[in-house]
């Protein structure tokens, strides 16, 4: 059932009789030139009825009589700022418990490693968002901004080093999150447990030392993207520091917030966004607020935002709509924060929030059988590592080697079958002499 089809159906019970108001309420949100004050009355009337049927019914007749003088506004045409008071002030006894909800919104930019493009086109779309989101950081002090794999912040370190004192200053102000403990957001299902090691090995050490950060806040599993799960990744990541785990795929109507535990008993505090992590801001954000809360157990909601695939960031306009919506008296507390501040809260529930002890799979059915040459030239680099024997080197520097797994190899051409022009892949030489010195 829509939002808006719920709302009306319970309005016309409550007073008895068909009332479509707040239908037409939500109607206008959809508008294309509807002004700013009345989206403004529209999202807090909305959250004003949410309020009414799930916390205190004597609210009703408040949001009832907001409705009537939005109704005559709409007839007159007089959407003046003066309404917007006098609907805020009728509704004040409310304000208080609209402000017991919060949304913590953590700004993020997906940027897939090579997925309808060549890994070129991958250094340009990781600079130029860096660049931007470096810029509004300095326009905007509330603006907090998340980025994971350690891939991308090679390629800074690659080509784009002047940008590199930048973030490490945002980093220490704690606006700046890294939200990487993998080189790339990896597949969960074929790697080996070695992989798995190497990939929290080779983040975490990099990571450190690039960012002059512990190793030990590495601490978030960033997969929104990621294809299924293992359900021995509790374990795995239990053992390289990991606590909290971000995903989209899978699991889906079950809980959002929850625990996943491996068969030996370690576990992460899981994360399904059911919002996924392409997030727009608008005026509806907290159109699903009571309903996430009574699912969660938290009276503070996670909302995602910032365009993505190809990378870019939050905009300007979502940044501005996030710090007026912050300012409505009966709305939720809206706050720019990072993924860490809404599992911390989390924590404080964990041993409430509901287990899931089984694999979370099947995404995507059949993308394990696309990409063979790409797979079959990573198993070359692979055995490639075992073929050393003693007194010999090894044929390829192991520095290629995880460069060649880590960044052409990533999810997208190792299990997916919607990439249309992979990366090209690594090849490895045809023969190598016998006696090579490289290490």
């Amino acid at each position: 059932m829509k939002l808006g089809i719920a709302y009306h159906f319970c309005l016309s019970k409550a007073k008895g009789r068909d009332i479509n108001m707040l239908e037409k309420v939500e109607e206008w949100e959809k508008l294309p030139n509807i002004t700013k004050r009345k989206k403004r009355l529209a999202a807090e009337i909305k959250f004003a009825w949410q309020l009414a049927q799930n916390v205190d019914s004597s609210w009703l007749p408040l949001v009832e009589q907001a409705m009537e003088q939005t109704a005559e506004a709409e007839k007159s045409g007089d959407w003046s700022e003066a309404l917007v008071a006098r609907v805020e002030e009728l509704l004040s006894p409310m304000a208080a418990a609209a402000k017991e909800y919060r949304i913590i919104c953590p700004a993020h930019a997906h940027i897939d490693m090579n997925w309808q493009w060549s890994y070129d086109e991958t250094v340009t779309t990781t600079l130029d968002t860096f660049e931007t989101m470096l810029d509004i950081l300095e326009e905007y002090p509330e603006y907090k901004f998340s980025q994971s794999q350690a891939s991308v912040y090679r390629i800074v370190e690659e080509y784009a080093p002047q940008m590199l004192d930048k973030i490490r200053k945002y980093v220490k102000e704690g606006r700046w999150e890294v939200t990487a403990s993998t080189w790339v957001e990896a597949d969960k299902n074929m790697p080996v447990g070695e992989s798995f090691a190497r990939h929290a090995l080779y983040t975490k050490s990099y990571l450190a030392d690039l960012l002059e950060i512990d190793a030990d806040s590495l601490d978030i599993d960033f997969e929104p993207d990621t294809f299924g799960h293992s359900r021995h990744v509790p374990e795995m990541d239990s053992k390289f520091g990991v606590k909290y785990y971000y995903h989209c795929r899978g699991n889906d109507g079950g809980p959002c917030l929850y625990r996943w535990k491996s068969p030996s008993g370690a576990e992460l505090i899981m994360y399904r966004d059911p919002y996924f992590y392409l997030g727009y801001v608008g005026t509806n954000i907290a159109d699903a607020v009571l309903d996430l809360t009574k699912s969660t157990g938290l009276k503070t909601v996670l909302r995602v935002y910032g365009v993505g695939d190809h990378g870019g960031g939050p905009t300007r306009r979502d940044i501005e709509l996030l710090l007026e919506m912050g300012t409505w008296p009966i709305f939720p507390e809206i706050r720019m924060g990072t993924f860490r501040e809404y599992f911390q809260e989390a924590e404080k529930i964990r041993d409430s929030l509901p287990v899931l002890d089984e694999e979370i799979n099947f995404i995507c059915d059949g993308c394990y059988s696309s990409q063979s040459r790409i797979k079959a030239e990573i198993f070359a680099a692979s055995v490639s590592c075992g073929m050393r024997r003693p007194g010999r080197p090894l044929p390829i520097r192991v520095q290629d080697i995880k460069r060649i797994i880590a960044e052409p190899g990533r999810r997208c051409c190792l299990t997916s079958s919607m990439i249309s022009s992979p990366a090209p892949a690594f090849r490895p030489p045809e023969s190598m002499p016998a006696d090579s010195t490289r290490t």
